[in-house]
């Protein structure tokens, strides 16, 4: 495998892992994620916060899941890492929109959805990066 493809290889699995251990600690403890998170008495259509955090610790999961699969078969499924790419700037971008004109995290949720932002963003860059 070209040098930049194993980086990006080994990006894709470390971006993987990164969702899937956040998806973890959401699975094992929602609640307490939720209160950590998310304002009390938050309601989004009619869910309540624990749920919005198992909502989002599938879609991390499975989006974890994916991006592995990728990042292990990356030698016949490159042209997908444009897809994930995307997929992390739409999460930093939706991130960013959400944390500047909503009121539904705490100020703890606010710095760790900030935090993650970062560190999506810098996985979205330097895979793009080693795309070419």
């Amino acid at each position: 495998m070209h040098n930049l493809q194993t980086k990006l290889a080994k990006l894709l699995v470390l971006n993987a892992s990164f969702s899937i251990i956040n998806a973890l600690i959401m699975f094992i403890i929602p609640a307490e994620i939720a209160q950590i998170l998310l304002v009390a008495d938050i309601e989004l259509i009619g869910l309540s916060a624990e749920v919005i955090i198992l909502l989002l610790a599938a879609g991390l999961a499975g989006f974890g899941l994916f991006v592995g699969y990728i990042g292990f078969n990356l030698d016949k499924l490159k042209t997908l890492t444009m897809v994930i790419i995307v997929a992390d700037w739409a999460w930093v971008a939706t991130t960013s929109i959400i944390i500047m004109s909503t009121n539904v995290f705490t100020e703890e949720g606010r710095l760790y959805f900030v935090l993650v932002a970062a560190i999506v963003a810098l996985f979205a860059y330097f895979q793009g990066k080693f795309y070419k």
